[in-house]
């Protein structure tokens, strides 16, 4: 039986929240604060050891009531619903052995009668309401095994859910807890009037992000800790010199204590109450007590007891024992484990072993885990179980669950899987990762980090397209950087002529990406028509640079040049950076390339320069990614900044008609299929090196070309 449901309603930072939940491992992400803390607290306080319907315990403050800045809310809603697998049998053993019994309602056949709780659990007060006093009730036995009552109103049951509900009249908080259970999710639901079984269906343990042993491990008759060492005790093969070893003690202990016992209660207990006497001993007397004074200690080079260790250990230790617990006493039921942060004061190498422990602990899916973690290494393959990525937004939190199966390709290391902690994510194809760190730390120190940003590497451009999917799926605001390739390049047949290998372009990214807010918004379907109209154009007047060209001065046309530099300059401002060349061009020293390549090599002799007191911009160009990373990060940039290539090698101002007819006519070959209705838009951009008089030599161009009832989108409006 596994937690396969999940609804909160006004519990802390929690408006409204419906999750579900796999049978093996169900991690949370996301930053701090953003409430998966507020999430694992909701499950403890439902189905953790501490019965929440307890009068007189404290687990709930009129705090834990949602507020969005106005009057707090006053009414709690956590509903946990349980799902018991195909032909998974109950432990009727420890279900009988929990209570004598308890009411149903039923209907006038005698029937248990049913009720409908709607999806958002909005008459679950109404029906908690609802007492057993005065209605038509039936009590289901719980102690005669033999006629088997219980069991047969159990059995056919494979739902069971806790609804959880709390009050808050003007301070006085009230709380009530109820057992559901019904046959599949066709029928409606049976309420017992109180909630006769917890651990009985599936025994938990939470690990906070505070450890606390003492807390965690407590030893009584119904925690998980209790019933491991009572049973480890209650028929141990060394019950013999156990009782022997009591006894030595009690001699001991008699001789020690024996003045002060004689003393005291000749002074102050017999004269008071005669016959009484004072006794002192290290021990109880019963062997079924003795478990109840057991000490963990842990011996690490310095013996001591385990509450005075690090929290990693203590957290190795608490799992290893709910796992022991699960395997060798616990054998029926099963068992969930709510951890917040096993990467605590854990080193990488320790946390793989937790993570590797907390595999071993689900037995095959007969248990479960639910933890929350800020460390890539719980997140390692799709295999890894239900991710859930939490955020809050205005102070709520909002959780959704991820399809891990699609995401495998994209879960193969840390480096990648760090985009499920990430606020923004900049994409690049390999080592431009580290020089887009470099830039970010040279011209805004700090910020990457500060804004939650991680760069990922996709290894290769036609990986572009399927990370971006996935971004836009977990809704992460991303950006790219691409070498100047990636505008151009497809896979048609005619790739196979040219020598470059094909692969995928910027064409090819899905349209939701342009229409972020933070990139294009709104005009997002319109750049990617202009993308489109720039790559045919281009395409069908220079195939060769095409399927071959590497760098924006590879253009055999001057006047393209600029007309490029231009719009890839207003697509690193909006968060695209195609540069204007390979990475490599933006060196101004090679700095030991291999076949002119960038290699680790090159970094590592970079970082040894940057090391020594150099500055990056002595050996990068760096005012294409520092543009972009301005965009990303939210910094304004001077407008006189030089771009990698200077725009003073490549640009022209046109004044004279017949020059700017000529370009046009030379540079853009419109088939008809390339040309659709767009009414041109000035929006008064005038690029670097254009006169003021740019608008009007607009006007004139298109005029030129298109009479006047024909007029199309000029070239400039073809690429912005």
């Amino acid at each position: 039986m596994y937690l396969s449901r999940l609804f909160i309603r006004n519990f802390r930072s929690i408006k409204q929240l419906d999750l579900s939940f796999s049978s093996g491992k169900n991690i949370l992400v996301g930053r701090n604060n953003s409430g998966k803390s507020n999430i694992i607290k909701a499950i403890n306080l439902v189905l953790g050891e501490n019965s929440p319907d307890y009068k007189k315990s404290e687990n709930l403050t009129a705090d834990d009531f949602f507020s969005s800045g106005k009057s707090p809310e006053d009414t709690i809603i956590i509903w946990c619903e349980l799902t018991r697998r195909q032909n998974e049998a109950l432990d009727f053993k420890n279900l009988y052995g929990s209570c004598s019994g308890y009411h149903v309602s039923v209907d006038i056949n005698s029937h248990p009668k049913r009720y409908r709780v709607d999806s958002e659990c909005k008459n679950l007060p109404s029906l908690l309401e609802i007492s057993r006093e005065g209605r038509n009730n039936k009590w289901i036995n719980a102690i005669d095994i033999v006629k088997g009552e219980l069991t047969q109103e159990l059995e056919p049951m494979y739902l069971y859910a806790y609804a959880f509900v709390a009050t808050n009249h003007n301070g006085n908080i009230e709380k009530s807890l109820r057992l559901f259970y019904r046959e599949d999710d066709t029928k409606d639901w049976v309420m017992t009037f109180y909630s006769p079984f917890r651990n009985e269906f599936i025994q938990s343990a939470l690990i906070p992000s505070f450890r606390d042993p003492q807390n965690q491990l407590r030893i009584n008759a119904w925690t998980w800790y209790g019933k491991l060492l009572k049973s480890v005790t209650a028929n141990s093969e060394h019950e013999e010199d156990l009782q022997d070893a009591m006894e030595n003690v009690r001699i001991v202990s008699n001789k020690i204590f024996s003045d002060v016992e004689k003393k005291v209660t000749s002074s102050s207990i017999y004269t008071t109450f005669p016959g009484t006497s004072l006794h002192l001993q290290f021990n109880t007397e019963t062997k079924s007590d003795l478990y109840k004074s057991c000490v963990i200690y842990i011996d690490d080079g310095f013996k001591s007891q385990l509450s005075e260790k690090g929290s990693g250990i203590q957290s190795l230790v608490i799992v290893g024992l709910f796992t022991y617990y699960t395997r060798e006493i616990n054998t029926v039921g099963s068992a969930l484990l709510c951890i917040e942060e096993p990467e605590l004061f854990l080193h990488p190498h320790g946390r793989r072993v937790m993570n590797t422990n907390l595999d071993l602990f689900l037995d095959d899916s007969r248990n479960q885990v639910i933890l929350s973690t800020h460390s890539t290494e719980f997140i390692k393959s799709p295999n890894d179980g239900n991710i859930i990525l939490v955020r809050k937004n205005y102070g709520e939190t909002h959780a959704t669950n991820i399809n891990t199966k699609r995401l495998k390709d994209i879960l193969l290391d840390n480096e990648q899987n760090e985009l499920f902690f990430a606020e923004k994510v900049i994409l690049c194809e390999g080592l431009e990762s580290y020089i887009i760190r470099m830039v970010a730390e040279e011209c805004f120190p700090g910020e990457l980090d500060k804004q939650n940003v991680s760069i990922i590497r996709v290894f290769g451009k036609d990986n572009f397209k399927k990370i971006v999917k996935h971004l836009l799926d977990l809704q992460i605001d991303c950006y790219l950087l691409a070498d100047f390739d990636y505008l151009l390049r497809d896979k048609d047949e005619l790739s196979k002529t040219y020598s470059s290998k094909a692969h995928d372009n910027v064409s090819n990214l899905p349209s939701g990406f342009f229409e972020q807010t933070h990139i294009f918004d709104v005009k997002g379907n319109k750049i990617v028509s202009k993308i489109s109209k720039l790559r045919n154009s281009i395409k069908n007047s220079y195939p060769k640079f095409f399927y071959e060209g590497k760098s924006i001065l590879d253009i055999p046309n001057d006047d393209m040049q600029m007309y490029i530099s231009a719009f890839l300059k207003e697509l690193r401002n909006h968060g695209v950076c195609i540069l204007s060349g390979e990475i490599e061009n933006a060196f101004i020293s090679s700095l030991n390339f291999s076949n002119g390549k960038l290699t680790l090599g090159s970094i590592y002799n970079l970082k040894t320069q940057l090391d020594s007191g150099r500055q990056l911009s002595d050996f990068i160009n760096i005012t294409e990614i520092k543009t972009f990373l301005g965009h990303v990060l939210g910094q304004s940039l001077p407008d006189d900044e030089n771009e990698l290539y200077s725009e003073e090698s490549i640009a022209r101002t046109y004044s004279e008609e017949e020059d700017t007819s000529k370009l046009i006519e030379e540079w853009f070959v419109l088939e008809e299929s390339s040309v659709k209705d767009d009414p041109y838009e000035w929006e008064g951009y005038i690029p670097p090196g254009w006169d003021e008089d740019y608008p009007q030599v607009c006007d004139d161009w298109e005029a030129e070309i298109w009479p006047e009832d024909e007029q199309q989108d000029s070239d400039y409006d073809l690429l912005f």
